[in-house]
Parts: structure tokens; sequence; C-alpha cells
């Protein structure tokens, strides 16, 4: 029994090596380059940080605030966090722009430059959220003139979220600048920490790594063998 399984495992690996997947997955964010924004009541406050390790190689930082009390938004060691501090009952909007190095918060259309988000078949975002209480992520994919969004309720953990889940006409092998909103309504105080963006195909978590399924078997079968 064990040289069969050993011998399926074997064929597996000829066939989708282990991070295959993973090897064409597009980095949209990791958070380690650091950039933050902080406002504390009504005001608006914008940050651009320019690092090879994200989409285009900047992100733009957009905050408006309202109310009384603090509301940020800070990228540090590999935590992207947002906190809305504000006791008012009004919205509160946090904004990242990936849209290349345009030195700017306004939303170049093209300023990706087309890249294609389904390199390697992968046909959606995986986004990996640490903690959440807050209320609403929105999400924008521009391709020129054509645009998709996508708003989900945060949940921790890998969240997937398939190209087919969005609104609009963008072609998401052509995109040209992608959005990504933290908003949050009411006068309750909210946190978010996302730990990571990329683009991939359906996946499993073994160990908080994120785990293409088609690989799932291989690494499990590892385990058992004791490799």
């Amino acid at each position: 029994m064990a040289k069969l399984l050993i011998a399926v495992i074997f064929s597996l690996l000829l066939l989708v090596p282990v991070g295959a997947q993973n090897a064409f997955a597009i980095v949209i964010d990791d958070y380690t380059a650091p950039s933050g924004v902080v406002v504390g009541g009504p005001a608006t406050a914008n940050q651009i940080k320019v690092d090879a390790g994200i989409l285009g190689g900047e992100r733009d930082m957009n905050l408006q605030g309202v109310g009384p009390g603090l509301t940020f938004m800070v990228a540090n060691l590999g935590v992207l966090t947002y906190t809305q501090g504000h006791l008012g009952g009004s919205n509160t909007v946090g904004l990242i722009v990936y849209d290349g190095q345009d030195n700017s918060i306004a939303i170049d259309n093209l300023g990706l430059g087309g890249v294609d988000l389904t390199t390697g078949g992968h046909d959606r975002f995986l986004l990996n959220v640490q903690s959440s209480d807050c209320d609403t992520l929105s999400f924008n994919v521009i391709s020129g003139i054509g645009s998709s969004t996508l708003i989900i309720v945060p949940t921790v953990g890998i969240m997937e979220l398939e190209y087919t889940s969005f609104v609009g006409n963008a072609v998401f092998s052509q995109v040209g600048a992608i959005t990504m909103a933290m908003l949050t309504t009411g006068s309750t105080p909210c946190t978010i920490e996302i730990i990571d963006f990329r683009t991939g195909a359906a996946v499993q978590q073994i160990g908080g790594e994120i785990i293409p399924i088609q690989t799932t078997s291989l690494i499990l079968a590892e385990n058992y063998f004791g490799n």
C-alpha cells in the first residue's frame, strides 16, 4: 500500500511540480515596504510609497477621516493595519491604489501597462486577513475604460476573491489599475489587519501557508512518510 501511495505521489509530482502555481503568482503587495497615514477628526491624508516589491512599483494611500478620534492606515513589517477610531457615525474610507509609478493619488487607468492577472491559470485574488471587525472591503479592477468591482465583508483567513465574482467589464488579462478600499460606517471603532494580497488559484491553508490545492496531497504525503 505504501509503495502504491509513493507511486501515485511521484506521478502527481511529475504532472504538477510543488509550488508551480505560486511561481506564477503576481504579488500585489506583501506590506513589507513601510508607509502610513493618520488623520484626527474630519481630514484627508495621502502618502505615496515607491518600492520594487509592490505591483507597479508604487503604493498610493488615501485616508478620509470624519468625526472625533484617530483613524490610521499603516503598512509595516508585512502587515497592513487599518484602524478607524472615530465616534462620529459617518463613513470613513481608507483607499489604496496600485497604478504604477505616477507619483499621484489620482488613479491612472492605464498605469500598470496592461498587466496579465491570469498568468499561470490564476483566476482569483488571494487576500490573507489576520484579523478583522470592520464592515466592508471594496476592490476595483480597471482596464482602460472598463472596470469591475467586488464588495465583501472581510473574514479571518485566506479569502479567495474570484475574478468571476466581480461585477463589471474589466479585462483581467489587461489590467491598468487596482484599488482596495476599507469602508467603515457607524460609531463603533474597528480594525483590520491584512498580511498578503496576490493572485492565485483555488487554495487550502496548512499551518498558515498558502498552498495550491493541486500540491496539497503531496505535502500531506510528505508529512505522512516523515520526509
